[in-house]
């Protein structure tokens, strides 16, 4: 669809996909030059900037979290170069957008879902 009015946005792309959990909508953005911005995964506002490997995390939102996914990554070697955290309400649904320097192994994935009681997560590279 392509409309002349916006909102919120100059340019704004919509983006729907089917996944193995259901469909997934990625709103996106270009804030300057050459700087593309995914702004909204399904309806969690969040800022992410385009990375070669990404990670999201949808969970209960409630303290500790942050550090904890920190924590993890850290033991593993594993920089974070960049986290945003959108949520629909205090203590309801939220989701975790990090973009990393190296690829994230599976058992870290594991990890990480299993402490936060993650109800789902994925990594996404583009390398």
């Amino acid at each position: 669809m392509r409309s002349t009015v916006s909102q919120d946005y100059v340019s704004l792309i919509s983006i729907r996909a089917e996944t193995d959990e259901g469909p997934t909508v990625l709103d996106g953005t270009i804030v300057a030059k050459d700087s593309l911005r995914v702004i909204r995964i399904d309806d969690f506002d969040v800022e992410v900037g385009r990375a070669d490997r990404m990670v999201f995390f949808r969970y209960v939102d409630r303290p500790g979290i942050i550090g904890t996914v920190g924590t993890i990554f850290g033991d593993a070697g594993i920089n974070i170069a960049t986290m945003d955290v959108g949520r629909r309400a205090q203590g309801g649904e939220a989701l975790m957008a990090l973009t990393v320097d190296s690829e994230v192994p599976p058992e870290v994935l594991d990890r990480v879902a299993t402490v936060i009681e993650a109800s789902n997560i994925r990594a996404v590279s583009l390398v």
